[in-house]
């Protein structure tokens, strides 16, 4: 028998069920692979083999559902070891990438920024733009869940500057995903946050595009989850729909990837629904947060819980809702992800505001509430998330019969948007108020 032809099959067979999204299949060929490798002969070829195999391995674990245990980490160890022992740089980059990602997923932001930073470090060590190319992505993402969007967009673009002067196989093959779509689709998240709406929604048209022209599941699997999400935010529902139709599609066929977050994805093609089904919503997002919840991913979770927490108080279930949003307050304080943290506070000072039995003491510490948002927001220059928040602080002024005060912070806000030619639904609600309050005062 011929083992170690045996193992490069094992190899190859993985890498193609990786590439068709069979996370499963690709995972338990590695393995079988790896139990071949006894039948060789102790040896440097040997080593590289065992390598090979178990990058394979980690990067099929990376994509599966494993984050609360500690097979990942086991994975990335013994890659990274036998990676030292061969001197292979690049090897170690790629298993530092996977840290990355796998830090991620479990909700360390902080540790996935440092991991990032070392990735960065060294490709700019070893002068090659391709490795580069990659670590300005991590870098860019996981500046991007603590909250760092000026220097998230800086590294996005660096990312796909440099992927557009690289082997985009060999990157793919590197990253596990289309970078160039991969970094545009996040790219366009970020300029929504900050308030350059039409922009963004031509940027994630474009990486859907790259997307297609790819033809690579995994990077489909994220970039249309993005395309619902900005639509859903600028009130495009047919757009949504179409988007979230085939996302599911492309689910169909790879059922094992991102299959956690189909339920909430539909949840936002309801809520964009003139008669919004509000119980069939809730539904859908407390399967997403199960569905997180038993594999112990919990990157993306906070923002699970503001949808949460939204449907709650749509509801008139101020409890619940208040749980919700506290539950995500606290899960950005322990990760780091700070992305979702003034919408957060927003959703917590909109219920105590509507709550019938609401006090000056509550209303008072809504205010305050409001405001912490607003300068949570201005920081990063999230401008999304503070036209939607002094919103809210403009209703409760008015209501509290400041409208001098209100009518300024409207102002101010609103003049942010002069020049935005995609008028999303919180941008044309925040004119509407202005305009209404300058008529009947």
């Amino acid at each position: 028998r011929d083992f170690a032809l045996a193992t490069q099959h094992f190899l190859m067979a993985s890498t193609a069920a990786m590439r068709m999204g069979a996370l499963i299949e690709a995972n338990t060929l590695a393995r079988r692979g790896l139990e071949l490798l006894d039948r060789l002969p102790p040896g440097e070829e040997r080593d590289r083999r065992e390598l090979a195999l178990r990058l394979a391995l980690v990067e099929a674990l990376n994509s599966s559902p494993t984050h609360r245990a500690g097979e990942l980490m086991n994975a990335f160890d013994a890659a990274r070891e036998i990676a030292n022992r061969l001197g292979q740089q690049q090897a170690i980059f790629r298993v530092l990438l996977v840290h990355v990602w796998s830090h991620l997923g479990a909700g360390d932001c902080r540790r996935a920024r440092e991991v990032a930073g070392e990735c960065l470090r060294q490709a700019r060590a070893m002068g090659d733009d391709t490795l580069a190319a990659g670590a300005h992505l991590q870098v860019a993402t996981t500046s991007d869940y603590l909250g760092r969007l000026d220097e998230a967009m800086s590294h996005f673009r660096e990312a796909i500057d440099l992927a557009e002067r690289c082997d985009q196989e060999l990157l793919t093959k590197l990253l596990w995903l289309n970078p160039s779509a991969y970094a545009r689709s996040e790219l366009a998240k970020c300029l929504f946050v900050s308030g350059r709406f039409g922009e963004a929604l031509d940027l994630v048209g474009e990486a859907l595009a790259l997307a297609h022209r790819a033809n690579h599941p995994v990077t489909l699997l994220i970039v249309l989850p993005r395309c619902v999400d900005l639509s859903f935010r600028s009130g495009r529902l047919e757009d949504t729909l179409r988007y979230f139709n085939e996302f599911a599609s492309v689910l169909e066929q790879y059922p094992s990837a991102q299959a956690m977050w189909l339920p909430v994805l539909r949840s936002r093609v309801e809520l964009l629904r003139a008669n919004a089904d509000l119980t069939a919503a809730e539904r859908d997002i407390a399967e997403s947060l199960a569905r997180c919840a038993a594999i112990g991913f919990r990157l993306n979770v906070a923002g699970l819980k503001a949808s949460l927490a939204d449907v709650f108080l749509r509801q008139t279930r101020f409890d619940e809702a208040d749980r919700a949003a506290d539950d995500g307050l606290d899960l950005c304080r322990a990760t780091g992800e700070m992305l979702m943290f003034p919408e957060l506070l927003r959703l917590k000072a909109s219920i105590a505001l509507q709550r019938s039995d609401a006090g000056n003491d509550s209303r008072a510490d809504a205010d305050a509430t409001l405001r912490e948002s607003l300068r949570h927001a201005d920081e990063p220059g999230a401008r999304y998330w503070a036209l939607r928040t002094a919103t809210t602080l403009f209703e409760h002024l008015v209501a509290s019969g400041r409208v001098v005060e209100a009518r300024a912070l409207m102002a101010a806000c609103c003049v942010e948007f002069d020049g935005e030619r995609l008028v999303i639904p919180d941008l044309a609600k925040a004119r509407g108020l202005l305009a209404g309050i300058a008529q009947t005062h």
